[in-house]
């Protein structure tokens, strides 16, 4: 009999709802403490606990409402890797920020008396975002080794590189010839009976045909096991297809025009232009700093200029603080900086694990060749190859590439895998919103993996 894990997951997640709402809860009390009893002592504010609770005691179930709605509608995956604890920081933050705008819309837009306190908001934005993230982090690691982390046996149809992570798994892996040993196959004269004993079955070959995938799924689907897929280079792309007319013919269109539509792109560059002044403002003193610390280890230039492909391949000029020494690409080939590198100046490894050498880039920012976030842009002498070599890297250059980005905050930057990097990029660019571009500027100060 197959372990029902979908009802596992159930009582799972509903289990972590719980404890969200908890959270919540919490949240709500140390807030309400810290505004009305520590910070009104401190701004000789008069005390109006009494007036005011039953009025925050609304916007407290406002806010359990919302995320019965919110995290109610996320099936969550509990696995304990790298990854994952990001999404799940990520997930928190996005609802931590749609909270506070609905308690403050709500608040004015039926004139709550009292309106409620910005002070108030804010200490429940940061407490609550707190509290999920510890919450989410014991979380996970109690699932770990907990009963509902159950032995699944795994069985898993061609690439064996790909592995299960953190979970208590029996893994079996089969080539497709195993399977299907005769060119003429069928349900009758194929292997497949040898998946009877597993509980979940993974296609993750591209040398599988059609039919012989029909003939997998049809025949898990009839003996109870679970079936999934690892998506291709191509399956990522068609995750936001959507059916459009074009001169009259119905079509299929992707999801990667969205940042080329009027509203987007009037949005994303506004959000571009406030970003990089305040980054101006903000980082000049510190560029200032590291100019002089450059040219005191190694006297000569210390923006380093470079060409680099931007939207639609427009050629441009990126600025950067020099982390390198001045011969660090004498003999004229395009190279990639390396963890240990020789090349780099000794200060420099600080500023490229800190992307402080990125910061010139805001001028990039301001003039339009670049956006605050985006795929990073690369030189046109590395790209001649890669267009050619890996599947649907050109897609990358329909919007301009950007300071940071989805595929580097997850650790693919500078010598790391380019098909997983294209993967990354291509995610962002379907699911952009301005929600989403705020979230990778924050996590970038966070996540600095793989930056040398």
């Amino acid at each position: 009999m197959k372990k029902d894990h979908k009802s596992i997951h159930n009582s799972l997640y509903l289990f972590d709802l719980s404890l969200s709402i908890a959270t919540l809860l919490a949240s709500f009390i140390v807030s309400y403490y810290i505004k009305f009893f520590i910070l009104d002592k401190i701004l000789n504010n008069d005390n109006l606990f009494d007036k005011h609770f039953m009025v925050y005691i609304k916007y407290l179930a406002i806010s359990v409402i919302f995320m019965l709605f919110d995290k109610g509608s996320t099936f969550p995956n509990y696995n304990n890797n790298e990854s994952r604890r990001l999404y799940h920081f990520s997930t928190s933050l996005k609802f931590c920020l749609k909270l506070t705008l609905l308690l403050i819309v709500l608040s004015y837009l039926f004139k709550a008396n009292p309106v409620i306190s910005r002070y108030y908001v804010f200490i429940f934005m940061f407490t609550l975002l707190i509290f999920l993230s510890i919450k989410d982090y014991f979380f996970t690691k109690i699932f770990k080794n907990s009963a509902f982390n159950t032995n699944i046996k795994l069985a898993i149809i061609g690439d064996d590189k790909v592995k299960p992570q953190e979970y208590k798994s029996t893994c079996v892996y089969f080539e497709t010839e195993e399977l299907f040993p005769t060119e003429n196959y069928n349900t009758e004269n194929s292997k497949l009976d040898v998946l009877t004993n597993f509980d979940v079955v993974i296609l993750s070959s591209k040398q599988l045909t059609k039919l012989q995938e029909a003939l997998i799924v049809s025949y898990c689907d009839k003996n109870l096991i679970e079936v999934k897929i690892v998506p291709t280079s191509f399956d990522i792309l068609i995750s936001s297809l959507s059916i459009n007319q074009f001169l009259g013919i119905m079509v299929l269109e992707r999801g990667l025009i969205n940042l080329n539509i009027s509203p987007y792109n009037y949005a994303k560059r506004l959000s571009d232009i406030i970003g990089s002044i305040f980054g101006l403002l903000v980082s000049t003193p510190i560029m200032l700093i590291f100019v002089v610390l450059i040219f005191k280890e190694s006297p000569g230039p210390v923006i380093y200029k470079q060409k680099r492909m931007g939207k639609n391949g427009k050629i441009f000029t990126i600025y950067k603080l020099r982390s390198m020494k001045l011969d660090a690409e004498s003999d004229g080939q395009a190279k990639w900086a390396k963890e240990v590198d020789n090349r780099r100046l000794k200060i420099g490894s600080f500023m490229r694990k800190c992307n402080i050498d990125e910061l010139p880039q805001f001028f990039n920012v301001l003039k339009g060749d670049m956006s605050l976030v985006g795929p990073r842009p690369e030189r046109p002498e590395l790209i001649k190859s890669f267009k050619d070599e890996i599947n649907n890297y050109n897609l990358r250059h329909k919007v301009k590439p950007g300071m940071t980005g989805w595929a580097q905050i997850n650790g693919f930057r500078g010598n790391t895998s380019l098909e997983k990097r294209i993967q990354y990029d291509l995610y962002y660019i379907e699911n952009w919103s301005i929600i989403f571009d705020f979230e990778i500027m924050i996590l970038t100060f966070v996540k600095n993996k793989n930056a040398y």
